[in-house]
């Protein structure tokens, strides 16, 4: 008995500490969720395994239930996208990686701050798009969101949080 808790235990330890789960999208797949209809961004993120979810207030949402990631979008008005929201849950390894493509590609740090609920934000600045990184502690375990922001966007959300 005492031998099968300690396996359940370490099973469930090297899960929540795992340094990735597994497929990470990279930021020109992200990047080209801001082209296209609700059904042509569908088809791209069903041919990734992800699932359509629900509409909800923050966009549309996705999730690819082998890797427990999840993307959103959100569109404007026009059905022009601003947003594209990833949700990497633990995978610092993931979360790594797009910062490094990011500053790759020439995004410069603007600003930081730490927010309500003791977030972190990290606002990036590109040429045509910003990128607000964030970071949380969730019940002892680390937990990441990437978004890729229209430049309207990543300034209304820059805005909010430099008050």
């Amino acid at each position: 008995m005492k031998l099968s808790i300690t396996i359940l235990l370490l099973t469930f330890n090297i899960f929540n500490n795992s340094k990735s789960f597994g497929q990470c999208e990279d930021l020109s797949f992200l990047n080209t969720l801001f082209i296209g209809s609700v059904e042509d961004i569908d088809g791209k993120l069903t041919n990734k395994n992800y699932v359509f979810q629900k509409e909800m207030v923050t966009g549309i949402d996705w999730r690819n239930n082998s890797s427990g990631k999840s993307i959103s979008v959100l569109f404007n008005s026009n059905n022009k996208v601003e947003r594209v929201q990833y949700r990497l849950l633990y995978d610092l390894d993931c979360y790594d990686n797009l910062r490094t493509q990011m500053l790759n590609t020439g995004f410069q740090k603007e600003f930081e701050v730490l927010g309500e609920y003791d977030t972190f934000y990290f606002f990036y600045r590109g040429k045509n798009k910003g990128v607000v990184l964030s970071k949380w502690n969730f019940e002892g375990s680390n937990m990441y969101q990437f978004n890729l922001c229209s430049i309207g966007q990543y300034e209304l959300e820059l805005t909010k949080r430099k008050k």
